[in-house]
């Protein structure tokens, strides 16, 4: 990983995956302004406490700086070490394109899967603990179709535009409860000169 800073964490803690053999990892990326995100602390909160004491490392990792992480954490404690990466090279080193996503990682150090954060289960980190592969519940994105905007928006004028925003609540991961943010989260899709 590269964390420029780990908050909440023991002494001289790297996070060196060599180190962290013979545990299981919930590595949990998220941020401040992802609402899903905020959403799940407390799903993550009550598995950290469960699983105090056993072989289970919790790591949270953002793109957030310390000074905004330091005003955040007092109202929104996380029950594990929170880790700065304020360029996303952590989250893109595995492949993921999103917050409010959580890689799996085995005693043997060895990837178990990815799922949304609020996918993961307490039967999930026993089965895990256990020496077992968990099937972890598949993650849905945009990334699957990549021209989502000309495959499913049918443009009154026939002309697609360069640059767009669509604005609606939304339900995360399908269930019913809306998010909740005084923020807006955006991806931005699309090529051509800015």
């Amino acid at each position: 990983m590269r964390v420029t800073k780990w908050l909440q964490a023991p002494a001289g803690f790297d996070a060196q995956w060599s180190r962290l053999r013979g545990e299981v990892v919930v590595l949990d990326f998220w941020a401040t302004w992802c609402a899903p995100c905020v959403h799940s602390i407390l799903h993550l909160n009550e598995l950290a406490n469960e699983f105090r004491g056993q072989d289970v490392v919790f790591l949270a990792v953002t793109d957030d700086d310390e000074e905004r992480l330091q005003s955040f954490l007092p109202k929104h404690p996380i029950d594990a070490m929170v880790g700065i990466d304020t360029e996303d090279a952590s989250i893109k080193a595995f492949g993921l394109n999103f917050f409010g996503a959580t890689v799996l990682v085995g005693k043997d150090g060895h990837i178990i899967g990815t799922t949304l954060t609020v996918n993961l289960t307490a039967e999930m980190l026993k089965d895990a603990l256990a020496g077992k592969s968990p099937t972890l519940p598949q993650m849905l994105s945009m990334q699957s179709d990549p021209d989502w905007d000309k495959n499913s928006i049918e443009w009154q004028d026939g002309i697609v535009p360069l640059m767009y925003a669509i604005i609606k609540p939304i339900e995360p991961n399908g269930g019913t409860e809306r998010a909740e943010s005084n923020h807006i989260t955006a991806v931005v899709l699309g090529s051509g000169s800015w």
